[in-house]
């Protein structure tokens, strides 16, 4: 597997969950809470991982500079967006209207990445690259899940 392929099959499981969620009604609010700590975990063990290691590797060919400066703040209003879901006081409507600002910022981020990062990616990195890449990725998202199944 490449980080291509490995950032795709991550982003096609947060769009099933972001979906799963979306299905789910006001009443069954503490469901939805349930699949979001889900999706909220693997998003954040996705981008810590691919920070240190996709965005790392880029890193070496400074014409991406702009690029992933961008791609970062993308990257904080996701999680700036997660902060607001975690409320505990929000009331069930503007939770859904805060999910559906993250569902947007996350659709814009996937379709950038999918896009104009690994548009980039293709000619800046070697096969060899991307493959070794993706193994340092998935090493660093298993660090995270073992660091959270420490802590919970």
């Amino acid at each position: 597997m490449n980080i291509y392929t490995l950032i795709r099959t991550d982003y096609l499981k947060m769009q099933s969950h972001m979906a799963q969620i979306e299905s789910l009604s006001d009443q069954q609010h503490k469901n939805r809470l349930a699949l979001f700590r889900n999706l909220e975990v693997n998003l954040l063990a996705h981008n810590e991982a691919k920070e240190a290691s996709f965005y790392k590797a880029l890193e070496n060919h400074p014409q991406l500079n702009n690029h992933l400066q961008q791609m970062r703040r993308q990257d904080d209003a996701i999680e700036s967006a997660i902060k607001t879901l975690n409320d505990t006081n929000i009331p069930a409507g503007q939770w859904n209207q805060a999910f559906s600002n993250l569902q947007k910022l996350l659709f814009q981020r996937i379709e950038n990445e999918l896009n104009d990062t690994f548009s980039n990616a293709y000619i800046l990195l070697t096969p060899q690259d991307a493959f070794d890449v993706a193994i340092q990725m998935v090493d660093i998202k298993q660090q995270h899940f073992t660091q959270l199944r420490k802590v919970g």
